[in-house]
């Protein structure tokens, strides 16, 4: 029997759009708290956003579930339940 996999949490899918957006907006925060903070507190924020970013957009991206012989395997990003 052939296994049914299906991927991404439910309705929610992120496309390049979305990466693109992401990527534009940390851009205009590294600049504006380049000018508003400096350097250290420029490599602060953004590197809080980033990890913030991240992990949504990780959990997606291994997020699966999967019907087979063994019965219905699910993945939510880093939980997995059978």
């Amino acid at each position: 029997m052939d296994e049914l996999s299906f991927r991404g949490p439910g309705q929610v899918r992120v496309s390049r759009t979305h990466f693109a957006w992401a990527a534009v907006g940390v851009l205009v925060e590294a600049i504006g708290a380049y000018v508003q903070l400096g350097a250290v507190g420029m490599c602060w924020l953004v590197g809080a956003t980033v990890v913030f970013l991240g992990l949504p957009i990780l959990s997606w991206l291994r997020s699966r579930c999967t019907v087979g012989v063994d019965g219905i395997f699910i993945c939510w990003g880093l939980v997995v339940l059978r």
